[in-house]
């Protein structure tokens, strides 16, 4: 008799776990977009920053005064607006380049400024 008793004990208990495990499932957190006003003043800053050297850039460096037909005082705006609404450093950067591949011009990218860590995962060959 003393095994059914553990059993519905073990039960019971499950039981009274289910519940709150359920409503930690229940709130939604979308792993792709962080919580609004995640990117930090000084990240925010430094985007703005490397939008207008890169654009500067351009405008004095770029073949073609023309620009391809694009209006790039108009991508600038546009992408100053997008990088105010960032929530991430990542999202601020992605905006910058989305500006420079506005020009559709194979030779023209932006290549982000590198982070301060590596990650190995180590080498699969044998």
């Amino acid at each position: 008799m003393l095994m059914p008793r553990r059993r519905s004990l073990a039960f019971v208990a499950l039981l009274a776990i289910l519940p709150a495990s359920n409503l930690r499932a229940q709130t939604p957190k979308s792993a792709t977009q962080p919580a609004p006003g995640a990117i930090s003043k000084a990240d925010r800053e430094r985007a703005l920053g490397i939008l207008e050297a890169i654009s500067k850039g351009i405008q004095d460096l770029y073949y073609d005064p023309k620009m391809n037909g694009v209006d790039w005082n108009a991508v600038i705006v546009r992408a100053r607006a997008k990088i105010a609404e960032s929530n991430s450093l990542n999202e601020a950067l992605t905006q910058i380049a989305v500006a420079v591949s506005s020009l559709n011009d194979s030779h023209t990218a932006f290549r982000p400024p590198a982070r301060p860590f590596h990650l190995d995962f180590g080498s699969n060959t044998r």
